[in-house]
């Protein structure tokens, strides 16, 4: 590898880990604004609790694949520069929603009086583009690990986690907040335009 491409694989580790820092931090700051809500009516069915295990299970899994399926390894920097930039585009899109929803916006499966259906931002697109930027970012991250296995087992892992949460939540939006059928007549895709 020339000294260029050494210091290209630098800036790249720097982006992967101010991607994988900042994607850590803000999931942080999520979980510690829903300790100070009033959760007693939450209705995840343990969705949550099950999506936060697929997630936990996405990444030990990942490193396992890294100790132990090394023929699916590469360590091209092609590599590591694209899954790194998956990573930034999911934090993006996740951030983005996030501020999209404000208030309105949180970890648990609840509703309140005065919420209202967001059509604005991301959700003109998809229903649930927090939900995408979360699959992004963690396939991002442990994609750029530079091991193949490890990335699709991630993937499928979080999809498994995140579905069951979807069909949830929709379930209870559409029954419990006014407007929310028609956003999604409006909005058909729930993750990926033309595909779910």
């Amino acid at each position: 590898m020339s000294i260029r491409n050494n210091k290209f694989m630098e800036i790249i580790g720097y982006v992967y880990f101010f991607a994988f820092l900042s994607w850590l931090v803000f999931e942080g700051y999520l979980i510690v604004k829903d300790l100070f809500r009033d959760q007693k009516h939450a209705q995840d069915q343990g969705t949550l609790r099950w999506l936060t295990f697929c997630i936990s299970l996405a990444f030990l899994g990942g490193f396992s694949f890294i100790n132990y399926a090394r023929f699916f390894a590469t360590d091209h920097y092609l590599t590591i520069y694209i899954f790194t930039l998956i990573a930034l585009a999911g934090l993006i899109i996740r951030i983005l929603a996030v501020l999209t929803l404000g208030k309105n916006f949180q970890r648990k499966i609840i509703s309140s009086n005065d919420q209202n259906v967001t059509i604005s931002g991301p959700f003109e697109f998809i229903r649930h583009p927090s939900y995408l930027g979360l699959i992004l970012s963690v396939v991002g991250i442990i994609g750029a690990w530079g091991n193949i296995a490890a990335t699709v087992f991630a993937f499928i892992i979080v999809v498994c986690g995140l579905v069951p949460r979807i069909i949830l939540e929709e379930e209870y939006l559409s029954r419990n907040i006014p407007g929310y059928l028609k956003f999604m007549r409006k909005t058909k895709w729930r993750l990926v335009p033309f595909i779910w």
